[in-house]
């Protein structure tokens, strides 16, 4: 009975590291696909921008971003060994112990058998019971024969339910060794694969060495085109802002006329405050998007984030500094631009390198969705959650990519931190 208490003990013990470990897997398995997912998608732009038989920028950066995918990739991979190896580790245990177990089963089940065969023989069971001093006695013995029996009967369907559970654990484990098997393949097949990305970019890279001067020249000019779009936004939102405080003091003066010259006062008083430059309506709809930070989504159905927000160097080209204002979202040939949330289009603009832009209003925050080849909205529109605005406009180079922004009031916030995460 002790080694039975024994194996409960340390089953229960180890059922919380068990379930930690089913969820480890899963988020494992969860991470892989979606690392899967983006190297996928990022070969299939790459593709495309290869149809075009051109060394471009857009290549390199293409494939650098596929080889960071593809060590987050192994990465991953190399945790879901991890955990399976915990897995096997945990099934051999469990193994171990119930072979303990059952040897002990064992063990007693000889001692009961030998105690059953002194007192196998009818004539052997009724000596011991007529034997008794006493009738309180003999029937003692009578019980304890009948205990004896029941004991040695309950002790064999124990062992054989030892037997089954230690078969169906090597079936188990037998089962993980060779998932652990097929983990290995992928990583060496994965690795094979970053080789010959990286040797891919080595040979881009050097063959981009000669025309450093017109990839130059290229990202002055797509550095201005991002600069006359961020003076028009700022503009167009200046507007907007000045629109939506008259506005306010349109709905004030209605209340005030209706309350008399105190409600006038404090109606003036409370428009001088940041809050109050914005109609109900518009607080509402801010707050609204303000509480989905982190959980909006994306822009596109399917892209990757090709270059990210901010200013930094170049990281082919040394000398240059890029200025972000927010991030290009590289995605198929002929994807849809999508609101990220509900509001009210301010303004479609076209600017020259730019294509065309859509401004979205959402309260103090703006949307801004650019690089359209075609416009499905028009100004003064409302718009839902992932609505179509727009065609994504595909250049020379065959790169599909979104310019998203995301504004409050004049600053530019950065827009990773918008969307729900992939």
């Amino acid at each position: 009975m002790n080694a039975v208490k024994h194996l409960i003990l340390i089953g229960l013990t180890a059922l919380p590291c068990w379930q930690l470990a089913a969820q480890s897997k899963e988020e494992l398995q969860q991470k892989k696909q979606k690392v899967q997912g983006e190297v996928n998608l990022t070969r299939q732009l790459l593709k495309e921008t290869e149809q075009k038989k051109k060394q471009t920028l857009s290549n390199l950066t293409l494939i650098s971003r596929l080889i960071t995918s593809q060590n987050d990739l192994i990465g991953a991979i190399r945790g879901e060994i991890q955990g399976v190896e915990q897995d096997i580790d945990v099934k051999t245990r469990q193994i171990r112990e119930l072979e303990y177990a059952l040897e002990q089963e064992k063990s007693r089940l000889a001692k009961v058998l030998v105690q059953t065969y002194k007192a196998s023989s009818q004539s052997s069971r009724l000596a011991f019971i007529f034997s008794s001093g006493s009738f309180n006695q003999a029937v003692s013995r009578v019980k304890y024969i009948r205990k004896l029996a029941a004991f040695q009967r309950s002790l064999m369907d124990d062992i054989r339910q030892r037997k089954l559970q230690v078969g169906e654990k090597v079936v188990q484990l037998e089962g993980v060794k060779i998932n652990k098997t097929r983990l290995l393949g992928s990583e060496e097949k994965e690795k094979k694969q970053l080789e010959e990305d990286k040797k891919a970019k080595d040979q881009l890279a050097k063959s981009l060495q000669g025309k450093e001067k017109e990839l130059r020249q290229k990202l002055a000019a797509q550095q201005k085109a991002l600069k006359r779009l961020d003076n028009a936004i700022r503009n167009m939102i200046a507007k907007e802002m000045e629109e939506e405080r008259r506005r306010q003091r349109q709905t004030s003066a209605g209340r005030s006329t209706a309350s008399g010259t105190a409600a006038r006062s404090e109606s003036a008083g409370a428009a001088t405050s940041g809050s109050a430059t914005m109609t109900p309506e518009a607080r509402e709809l801010s707050s609204a998007f303000s509480g989905n930070r982190g959980r909006l989504p994306w822009p596109v159905e399917r892209g990757v984030v090709s270059q990210r927000f901010g200013n930094y160097s170049h990281p082919e080209i040394r000398g240059v500094t890029l200025v972000n204002n927010g991030v290009d979202i590289s995605s198929p040939s002929g994807s849809q631009a999508r609101a990220v949330f509900k509001g009210t289009v301010t303004a479609v603009l076209s600017i020259p390198g730019q294509e065309n832009a859509v401004l979205v209003n959402h309260g103090e925050f703006f949307t801004v969705y650019s690089r359209l080849s075609k416009v499905l909205v028009n100004r003064g529109d409302k718009v839902d959650t992932r609505q179509a605005l727009g065609i994504i406009f595909t250049d020379e180079e065959g790169k599909t990519a979104l310019q998203f922004q995301v504004w409050q009031g004049q600053k530019v916030l950065d827009p990773q931190l918008w969307l729900t995460p992939r």
